[in-house]
């Protein structure tokens, strides 16, 4: 498990052609990226789009999505994260959601969202988010 946990301001934000150079890397490898490496395109990610926190979630070998980076978010979501998914499987987060469906989602007012699962709730409430976007890059099938 990779927890970059970098500081969004302490490296400047790379250009375009630099990230879509990173992304079209990521999309086209034969090979799962590791987690220090998807780590390392989630802070490149988030600098680029100037997000000051990003989190990276990946199935695992039975399609099981975990989460495996964070950017700008204390240490601990990651596990937090994995242990409510496995502790309520049959509530599903808009995260999971979107990679599932291989759809953008985004939810402008977490306190006015009804159709969030009370893990997810609970868990992002702790952490401070007030909104979030879900942005598939890789689906079940590929890249989205």
């Amino acid at each position: 498990m990779a927890n970059s946990n970098h500081s969004p301001t302490s490296v400047p934000a790379p250009d375009l052609g630099e990230f879509l150079s990173a992304l079209g890397g990521f999309l086209s490898r034969k090979t799962p990226p590791t987690d220090s490496e998807s780590a390392a395109f989630l802070g490149l990610f988030c600098r680029t789009i100037g997000a000051q926190e990003g989190h990276l979630l990946k199935a695992d070998a039975v399609g099981v999505l975990r989460s495996v980076a964070s950017f700008g978010i204390p240490k601990g979501f990651d596990d937090q994260f994995n242990k409510a998914c496995d502790d309520f499987p049959d509530q599903v987060s808009p995260l999971q959601a979107a990679f599932s469906q291989s759809k953008v989602d985004a939810v402008v007012d977490m306190e006015k969202e009804t159709r969030l699962p009370n893990w997810f709730r609970d868990l992002t409430a702790r952490h401070q988010f007030k909104a979030f976007v879900a942005v598939p890059l890789i689906g079940r099938n590929g890249p989205v």
